[in-house]
Formats: structure tokens, sequence, C-alpha cells
């Protein structure tokens, strides 16, 4: 792991928190990001994407499931542009926790801009 990329999961973990304090839903309104650890980069799969454990919940250690939607950030080498993927700080539409599978989806792609 290169440090574009490692500095890229550090920002993505903290951009998550941020973007869950904005929910409606108390429920989830209280829950943070408490790291990342991507497990399986599938690039070439339907769709491309990076799969692994999120630290997430009330307490930021509860174990959940990620996958991080890749899109058109895979560059014809084969490299991610890491920097594409990070959902601007006033875009939302882009994380959808699924509560009772424990699991999160990002797609950077989905990112709308706020009103």
């Amino acid at each position: 792991m290169d440090d574009a990329e490692r500095g890229f999961w550090a920002a993505l973990e903290y951009r998550i928190c941020r973007e869950v304090e904005g929910f409606q839903d108390p429920q989830l309104r209280w829950m943070w990001c408490d790291g990342l650890d991507p497990q399986v980069y599938d690039l070439h799969g339907d769709p491309p994407c990076i799969r692994g454990v999120a630290y997430f919940g009330p307490s930021g250690q509860e174990r959940w499931q990620f996958t991080l939607l890749i899109g058109d950030a895979l560059g014809a080498a084969g490299t991610i542009d890491w920097t594409s993927l990070l959902p601007a700080d006033d875009t939302t539409g882009w994380l959808s926790p699924r509560i009772d599978e424990r699991r999160l989806v990002l797609d950077p792609a989905g990112a709308t801009r706020e009103p």
C-alpha cells in the first residue's frame, strides 16, 4: 500500500464520520467509523469494487463489512485514482448503511451536491 492509498483510507474514515452526522435517522446519526481494513480488491468485477471490514457502530468498534464501488477510478494501467474516490464534503448520497446486514456500501459516483 503506497502513501496515496494509505492517505485515502484515513481520509475516507473521517469522511464517513462526517456523513453519518448529517443523517436524519437517530440510530445512524450517533454511529462512527474507527477504521477501514480493505481486504479484497475486485478490480475487474461487475462492478469493480474493494471489499473489507469497517470498524463502525455506536462505539466505532463493531465489525461491519464494506463495499467501495470504484467505477471509473481504475486507470488503464490498473492503478486507482484515489483522490477521485473521496466524496467532497459538500456531497451526500454516496453512503448506504445497511444496519440489518451490518454492511456499508460506498458509491462515490452516486454523490450529489447538497442543496
